[in-house]
């Protein structure tokens, strides 16, 4: 666990290979450990999103400021969480007319409605996603639950 902390992805997909022969049927391949290096930027994306919804939802209006200039400032357009990025964009501009979490959500969710892709990079359906079986199938309310 040391080794993914401190970043040595390497040498922790080493280990826990070691650990799978020694614990597991030889015949049976260990699961690829080592993650894929665009799924940071992915779920950095997700998380700003999600802080940004956050704040806004309490009305600290300052901070989601800072968030979401962080977010456009860190994920660019070839990023695979860029979506999130387009996410936060609607919501933060609809936000600034209306000034309530419950009306700038509407058009997020149908944004969503309409890119059920977006969903699914974070937790799709059994099968279509990498993060393994026990994973949330996220659906649009689950993104801008204020609705």
């Amino acid at each position: 666990m040391l080794s993914i902390k401190r970043g040595e992805f390497q040498s922790a997909g080493k280990r826990f290979k070691i650990g799978w022969i020694g614990t597991h049927n030889k015949d049976q391949p260990p699961p690829d450990f080592l993650p894929d290096p665009d799924d940071y930027d992915l779920f950095s994306a997700y998380a700003r999103y999600r802080i940004l919804v956050n704040h806004l939802s309490r009305g600290w209006t300052g901070d989601a400021a800072t968030v979401y200039t962080t977010l456009l400032d860190k994920v660019p357009t070839t990023s695979k969480g860029y979506p999130f990025v387009e996410l936060a964009t609607l919501l933060w501009k609809t936000y600034q007319q209306t000034k309530d979490i419950k009306e700038a959500c509407a058009p997020v969710i149908e944004y969503l409605k309409d890119h059920p892709d977006i969903p699914d990079l974070i937790g799709g359906p059994y099968g279509d996603t990498p993060f393994g079986n026990q994973t949330h199938t996220y659906i649009p309310e689950d993104l801008c639950p204020f609705n």
